[in-house]
């Protein structure tokens, strides 16, 4: 029968293991060599759920100027496919004309469809806490692939002040949709 000392002795290796590999966030491949554990018994890492559709509130809050289809896109000021690599405050709010709930998130960019050049771009978007589902999982964190497209908050070049539309304009990432942006825009 194990004490609560040899339990507290044989813990602390198993949480330092844990953090060291993220508990269980990595896959473990059996050996080739020697017998191999039942599959139920096998460690599977936990795939990500893969989101799909448009990022934050789906429109049902927001007035549209514009319906969201794969023709729309191309009357957007910039749309291009990027990855999520920093999130701070936003970068657009101007106290004499008006302020949102933003936050400027920087994407390194996979591919430009429209509007831009280079590696990264800084875009203000809503905060990542308002999402559809109606609860705290963010609608996009570090790592996110998405499809953005929107506006210059306040008109001039497409990346002065760049905002992201919602109603359906910003979306994850999807093959099929990044094909339909790249035949709407021209790309």
């Amino acid at each position: 029968m194990l004490r609560l000392m040899d339990v507290k002795r044989l813990a602390a290796p198993l949480v330092l293991a844990c953090l060291l590999t993220g508990c269980g966030a990595a896959s473990v491949t059996p050996a080739a060599e020697g017998p191999q554990a039942p599959a139920s018994q096998q460690v599977v890492s936990p795939q990500p759920t893969l989101r799909t559709g448009p990022v934050g509130d789906n429109g049902a809050d927001a007035s549209c100027v514009e319906g969201y289809n794969a023709n729309t896109i191309g009357n957007r000021a910039f749309a291009f496919d990027g990855t999520i690599i920093t999130i701070g405050p936003g970068g657009t709010n101007k106290a004499d004309k008006g302020t949102l709930d933003t936050a400027a998130v920087t994407f390194q960019v996979n591919e430009w469809f429209k509007g831009g050049k280079g590696t990264t771009v800084t875009v203000d978007f809503e905060s990542s806490t308002n999402n559809a589902a109606g609860n705290d999982t963010p609608a996009y964190e570090h790592g996110t692939r998405l499809l953005v497209s929107g506006e210059p908050r306040w008109g001039g070049e497409p990346l002065t002040d760049a905002i992201s539309w919602s109603c359906g304009f910003t979306r994850y990432y999807e093959p099929a949709v990044a094909d339909e942006w790249r035949q709407a825009t021209g790309a």
